[in-house]
């Protein structure tokens, strides 16, 4: 387990559904620390992909909570 914060993280489009912004909307506007959970990243060349978790990832940021680490 690795604590990386949503800012630095990428998203791997190949193993990631189409980004809908009404599901981070609804993260966000229901947004509950608690649920976030454990967003799932691969490491390669240098960089974090998220491979579950775009949704939450984007909820992250938008309330302004990019650069507080998650595990």
């Amino acid at each position: 387990l690795q604590w990386l914060t949503p800012s630095q993280l990428k998203v791997e489009a190949l193993a990631q559904r189409e980004f809908n912004a009404r599901n981070a909307e609804r993260i966000i506007k229901d947004f509950d620390p608690e649920k976030v959970g454990i967003l799932t990243v691969s490491s390669r060349d240098g960089h974090f992909y998220v491979t579950d978790g775009q949704h939450r990832r984007a909820a992250l940021i938008e309330k302004g909570l990019g650069d507080v680490p998650v595990p």
